[in-house]
């Protein structure tokens, strides 16, 4: 997956967030929000391309079914 990759940013939260000494031993993975040149990949492609389609679907969908639901019960 080339969304997820390891960064020293990400070690250097993942130290503080979680209060790790030097000896303990962690794999810090994140994702940026905008696209860097070192990395194509951002949350905001994966929303967009992802998440975003499948949750306008199920909503339209839904809305469908209201509309449906509303007409029918109209009818009777």
């Amino acid at each position: 997956c080339n969304f997820f990759y390891q960064d020293a940013q990400f070690d250097i939260t993942a130290i503080n967030v979680h209060n790790l000494s030097e000896s303990d031993e962690f794999l810090a993975f994140g994702g940026r929000l905008f696209a860097m040149p070192e990395h194509a990949e951002s949350v905001i492609k994966v929303a967009t391309q992802s998440i975003l389609p499948t949750y306008f679907a199920a909503y339209a969908i839904f809305v469908w079914c209201i509309t449906t639901i509303y007409r029918l019960r109209i009818r009777v």
